[in-house]
């Protein structure tokens, strides 16, 4: 849920987007062994409109955005885990003024 304010004026410094952004993730994740684990990861992300990007009435828009996830983890020990990760991103593309 959006909340706080948002001022145009204060340049790339601002705390929020002034727009909805929705991310959704499902996971799979399953023991290949036992110190080995495999995360298999997919994300959605949908993205509102800011009809007030900048110092002036520009309006941006992003396209829905996908990605996908992998990891491979080694557990050193109960509390030590070591990674190889994978991210992969699809579509996602900004529009300014269309």
């Amino acid at each position: 849920m959006p909340l706080g304010s948002y001022d145009e004026e204060k340049g790339p410094v601002n705390l929020g987007e002034n727009r909805t952004k929705f991310i959704t993730q499902a996971a799979y994740v399953t023991p290949i062994s036992e110190q080995f684990s495999l995360h298999l990861i997919g994300e959605y992300t949908f993205f509102g409109d800011n009809d007030d990007f900048g110092a002036s009435d520009i309006s941006r828009e992003q396209d829905d955005q996908y990605g996908y996830q992998v990891h491979l983890n080694y557990h050193i020990s109960d509390t030590t885990t070591a990674s190889l990760n994978y991210y992969h991103d699809f579509g996602g593309e900004q529009k300014l003024l269309g």
